[in-house]
């Protein structure tokens, strides 16, 4: 990341929300609400998952389009929250 940006995104609060994040997390995980084995790795994915969803792309011109998009991040969330089953084949 450039120094620019690192500043840019300090001044702006947006690391800020991570850090939150990631003390939120360490409560849960203390507390046994949830468990994962890294912290950051976790509040990474759940950044992306939710801030990625908002990264520009068509313009959601309508109501339902701005509904279904916050529709598709919480469906995100849960997938996030109850795992995946993998099998290989």
């Amino acid at each position: 990341m450039s120094p620019d940006l690192s500043t840019y995104l300090y001044e702006h609060k947006i690391i800020g929300f991570r850090e939150d994040l990631i003390d939120w997390l360490n409560d849960a995980k203390r507390s046994g609400v949830l468990t994962f084995e890294d912290v950051e790795v976790c509040a990474g994915m759940l950044m992306d998952i939710v801030f990625g969803a908002l990264l520009p792309r068509r313009p959601l011109r309508t109501t339902a389009a701005k509904v279904a998009s916050i529709v598709h991040i919480k469906k995100r969330l849960e997938i996030f929250l109850r795992g995946i089953t993998y099998r290989p084949q």
